[in-house]
């Protein structure tokens, strides 16, 4: 059910534009609905994690209020004028530091992304903003900081000293019950997603000084959990996920040894009792913020006693869009339609099973859902078949975001036509759109999550020179960063890293790049009615590497999603 599925974001976020003023977005205070959150369980996320396993027991909170983030121009000069020749650098304030030798100084971070695979993050402290020291404590920054001294790195004449300026770091282990948030490190996305984002869902924080924050927007990952950013007092903000603790993935944080890569269930087969199920694993863990309890009915519980639930209907189009991107597209995709059989697992080894039946596949709860600790439906999908498709179509899909539920007609004119559309385009698309790209096609009663088209005469699109070079094990990481200064929320940036990242697999380094939004709609022009009031076209190339060049970085301006927006997304198919 990849289309719910995202992968693990990096710690890098690159901004691209800076502007001659300090400004900042406070953090509001509930009711707050919207937080674009990215999350990341890459080894090297941030080696401020704690070692050794550290739990909390919940105690209630003190009625404080998180820092306010804000990004920070004019550019203090803190590097050596080389480093401004191959990098954009952005400065952020996070908050103030609460203790130690420099209690009392504000917290910097500063980013320097070479648009590739060079990306550093640097922790500062300072008391006037002209002097400034540089965190040499043992992270990513303290790498970098040997060659302090000599001045190769470092403005000597603003960084006057490198020293452990000691901020805080949240523990290894937060307890919630009969599950766990595990720390994952410092996470750069999230922290410019809280000094960006309008407003951000808060949830109830048991834990003293720690600000948890969440992502209603549905998304799902390939991690072992839920994504919840936790902000500190001193305003950085480290990544957890929400894990079972009959998971494999808490039992290796509890013993202190690294996090399992090949197994990322979120519950087993033999987790469960009082199942009906033969599915062997359960993961993927998404948001399912449009659930009711009207919605499911129970259907197993978990040796620790957590209620699981999967849907009342038999029939819906989660459920078809699951079938679909699982089994039907794996039977597309493996080159064989007359094949009568699908790899799936049986005592964790994959065997040929008989293609199973949408009322079959739906019989054996493909996908159980369950409530967090704050009371957030979480959906879980079946592991056991493969996944080929993950997430949707390669070329453009649109979705639809109406402040409102309303009627929207939509057209495309490409240059060279359709070779395909989904639902069928008689002279457009006219549905009924939700406030959540819920779109039902008037012509066929049918429901969609978005509009799909394919087509366009080959060549027609002027691609940038300028973009972003990374080794294929990063696209994943690069993929999110970009996508989320793109203007897409972490739903699309799952359906769009799902599709593109497998098919990114060929060779060891790749060049990515985006389209700008004029350039399609040169290419691709798009009228919708209502007019909305943001539109964001996304449009993916790229080009097999067989070793790293060196590119200029692509610039992006982040649009402000505001009022109906519409949001577009693709891909140009090289091989």
């Amino acid at each position: 059910m990849s289309f719910l599925q995202s992968f693990a974001a990096g710690i890098a976020l690159f901004i691209s534009s800076v502007v001659a003023t300090i400004f900042g977005v406070p953090h509001p205070v509930p009711p707050i609905t919207a937080l674009v959150a990215t999350s990341t369980v890459q080894q090297a996320i941030s080696q401020r994690v704690p070692t050794a396993t550290q739990s909390v027991t919940n105690q209630p909170a003190a009625p404080l209020s998180p820092p306010h983030i804000q990004f920070s121009t004019p550019d203090y000069r803190l590097f050596a004028d080389s480093d401004y020749s191959q990098y954009v650098i952005t400065y952020v304030i996070a908050g103030v530091l609460d203790s130690g030798k420099y209690g009392g100084y504000h917290l910097i971070v500063a980013y320097e992304d070479s648009g590739g695979m060079d990306t550093e993050t640097y922790f500062f402290a300072t008391k006037d903003f002209k002097t400034f020291i540089l965190d040499d404590s043992g992270d990513s920054a303290g790498q970098t900081a040997q060659t302090y001294t000599a001045g190769e790195k470092f403005n000597t004449i603003a960084v006057v000293k490198a020293d452990d300026i000691s901020f805080e770091v949240p523990p290894r282990v937060i307890d919630e019950g009969n599950f766990a948030l595990i720390n994952e490190g410092f996470n750069m996305g999230n922290f410019l997603s809280l000094a960006t984002a309008s407003s951000a869902p808060v949830l109830a924080s048991n834990s003293p000084g720690l600000f948890f924050f969440g992502d209603t927007s549905g998304s799902g990952w390939y991690g072992p959990g839920i994504p919840i950013a936790v902000e500190t007092t001193e305003g950085l903000v480290f990544d957890y996920a929400l894990v079972s603790k009959e998971s494999d993935t808490y039992a290796a944080v509890a013993a202190s040894s690294t996090l399992p890569t090949s197994d990322r269930s979120f519950y087993k087969k033999t987790d469960l009792i009082t199942s009906t199920s033969t599915y062997e694993n359960y993961g993927g863990a998404w948001l399912q913020g449009s659930l009711n309890q009207d919605d499911v009915v129970p259907v197993a519980k978990t040796r620790r006693g957590v209620q699981l639930y999967a849907f009342k209907a038999t029939d819906n189009l989660t459920l078809r869009q699951g079938y679909g991107s699982t089994i039907t597209e794996w039977v597309k995709e493996s080159g064989t339609p007359a094949t009568t059989t699908i790899p799936k697992f049986i005592n964790n080894v994959r065997v040929p099973v008989p293609i199973p039946t949408f009322e079959q596949y739906v019989a054996q709860h493909p996908i159980l859902f369950l409530q967090d600790p704050w009371g957030r439906w979480i959906g879980l999908e079946e592991m056991d078949y493969p996944n080929l498709t993950d997430g949707g179509k390669g070329k453009p899909v649109i979705y639809l975001y109406p402040t409102k539920t309303e009627r929207v007609s939509v057209e495309v004119d490409p240059i060279g036509g359709f070779t395909k559309t989904d639902p069928a385009y008689h002279n457009g698309w006219d549905v009924m759109a939700t406030p959540d790209s819920v779109l039902t096609n008037l012509s066929d009663g049918k429901t969609y999550p978005y509009l799909f088209w394919e087509g366009g005469a080959k060549g027609i699109v002027k691609t940038p020179t300028e973009g972003f070079v990374v080794a294929q094990a990063g696209i994943p990481a690069l993929l999110t960063d970009k996508l989320a200064l793109l203007g897409l929320n972490a739903k699309e940036r799952a359906d769009f890293i799902s599709f593109w990242v497998p098919r990114l697999s060929k060779a060891p380094y790749y060049f990515i790049t985006f389209v700008p939004k004029s350039e399609m709609d040169r290419v691709a022009p798009l009228t919708v009615t209502p007019s909305p009031d943001t539109v964001i076209r996304v449009l993916m190339d790229y080009k097999a590497l067989s070793a790293p060049v060196s590119v200029k970085p692509l610039q992006i301006t982040t649009p402000v999603r505001t009022g109906f927006t519409i949001v577009e997304w693709g891909g140009i198919i090289r091989d």
